[in-house]
Formats: C-alpha cells, structure tokens, sequence
C-alpha cells in the first residue's frame, strides 16, 4: 500500500527475480494507476525511476500521479560502457536531436536503433521509422570518413535534402512487436489488446468480464500463460495451477489429471491459451477449472495470418 511506484520501479530494476516476468508487473502498476513511461534518451537512466506525471492526476494537489520510467539499461544489446557514455555526455547538455546524440556518443548502430523501436527517440522525433532512415545516412557519412563535423549545420542541411518525403511511420502493431524485441515487455499495449477484437468473436470472456459473471457458469478465457506449476499431491494425481494474463489483469486456471492427460502438452510450451470451463469461486478470488485447453495462436503477430486467427 506504501509507495507502490517505487516498489514496483525496485522490483524491474532487479530483474529476474521471483515468478512474474517483467511484463506482469508492468500489468500490476498499471492496474494500480501508474503507468509505464517509455525510455527516454534526455530522462532514463540506469535504473528504472519513479517519475512525477505532468498534469497531476492525483485525487488532491496533495498526491501527485507517478509513473514508473523505464531503464536505458533495459534497452537490447546495451553494455555498461555505451549505458555510460549516454549518460555522460547527457550531463553536459540534454541531446537535441538523433544527429546530435550520434555526433557525441559514436554508439554501435545497432543499439543506436534498439533506442530507436522502444521510443527512446519519441520526444525529439515521433516518427521512428524516418529516424532509422536517418541513422542510416548518418552512419553512411561516418564509414565513409566524410569530414564534416555531424555537429554542424551542414551535416543537418545534407540530411534534410537526402531524406525522403513523408516516410510512414510504423503501425501500433509493429511498434508492440519492437518494443518487446528491444526491451522484454511492452510498454504501449498488450498482446491481448490486438487479439481482443477475434476473441471478442468466440465469445471468449476477457479477466474483467469473470469478475462480473456468477459462479457456476461455463465460461471461455484466453491469455498469455505465467507460471504453471505441478506441485505434488497426497493422492499422487496430477494437479497443475497456472495464471492467464490479458490487457485487464489475469485469471487463475486449475487443471485435473484427467483433463491434463489430454492438455498437458501444450500447457508447459505454448506462450499463450484458450482455456474452457466451469468459473469457481474459490474464497475472495474466482478461478476456472479447466475442461478443454487450446493453443491461441499468435502468428498473425508477426504476418497477418488472419486464416490462423479466423479459424480458431
């Protein structure tokens, strides 16, 4: 109940720890009202930090809304030397433009980019596809030993003529799937959110919904699985206890041996399920005890495989 920000802020800082993936607690905060800031190149630092939200949002002047930003550190293939070098030369002058940043950090390309897809860039230039087009030119003039200072106008009046017009941005789609490439979570949506709309179609009940539907009833849900576990039994019958996330929050799910010699191949390697069966109340929380367990296919995620989706 005391500072959750920062608890939470603590706990992705010192990641891997505990059952829950980095994604389930960024789920938590935000079920909490804080929100999961993205990286940002003038602000991040080496750890994740709570952060005062412009606009207040608390209930009185008293309690500011915080959010929780997410760490450089987090960002795929940064080492401690470039995680420096960032910060460094930030402390002289914010950065004031993808030219500037390269100019005085000379980091790899490839982190440079990773910064790049998971909004690092998004406060100084929100289109981070013509920012990758742009790193590429700039890049281009550093290996061909080009002696203009990157720092200078010339250097930004010879990017701007070489750009192309209009460059479209990335879809919301493609930015959930970068972002969870470069940092292991998302921080603009849920895998769920995009499924929603053909789960909404098989009448698949979202966490939310089970919240508000009576015990008893025969019910569909679907998530991205977290922890199963078996653990042993008196009677030596096989129980499995897992959790199923989506966008709302998450859902338990309890499997028999009967149902589980059936499912149980699936359970442990698929990422993500559809779960039927009948919704338990099991003291203050509900759960479903499962009946029928399938795979939730997630290829459209990476082609637009709607057939997949269609045919589920």
């Amino acid at each position: 109940e005391h500072y959750p920000a920062h608890f939470y802020a603590a706990i992705l800082s010192n990641q891997p720890m505990g059952f829950y993936p980095p994604n389930t607690i960024c789920l938590e905060a935000r079920r909490r009202n804080i929100p999961i800031l993205p990286p940002d190149i003038n602000i991040s630092t080496a750890r994740f930090t709570v952060e005062e939200l412009k606009g207040n949002g608390g209930k009185d002047e008293a309690e500011p809304r915080l959010g929780i930003r997410v760490s450089l550190a987090q960002v795929a293939k940064m080492d401690q030397k470039s995680l420096e070098k960032i910060l460094s030369e930030r402390s002289k002058a914010p950065y004031r433009s993808l030219l500037d940043f390269c100019q005085r950090t000379r980091l790899d390309r490839d982190i440079t980019a990773n910064l790049i897809l998971c909004g690092a860039f998004d406060a100084l230039h929100s289109n981070r596809r013509q920012l990758l087009w742009d790193l590429e030119k700039i890049y281009e003039l550093i290996s061909t030993g080009h002696q203009l200072s990157l720092f200078s106008q010339e250097a930004a009046d010879l990017l701007r003529e070489t750009s192309p017009k209009q460059v479209p941005d990335f879809s919301p789609k493609e930015k959930f799937l970068q972002e969870y490439a470069v940092l292991g979570f998302n921080v603009s949506s849920h895998l769920m959110a995009f499924l929603r709309p053909y789960l909404n179609k098989r009448r698949t009940a979202s966490s939310r919904q089970l919240e508000q539907t009576a015990p008893g009833k025969r019910v569909c849900a679907a998530g991205i699985v977290i922890r199963p576990h078996r653990p042993p039994t008196k009677s030596g019958r096989t129980v499995v206890f897992l959790t199923l996330e989506d966008e709302f929050g998450m859902i338990d799910v309890t499997v028999f041996e009967d149902v589980y010699q059936k499912y149980g191949h699936i359970i442990f390697t698929e990422p993500a399920l559809l779960v039927w069966g009948k919704l338990e109340q099991r003291g203050n929380a509900k759960s479903i005890t499962a009946r029928r367990v399938e795979a939730l296919p997630l290829s459209f995620m990476w082609k637009d495989d709607r057939a997949a989706l269609d045919s589920f």
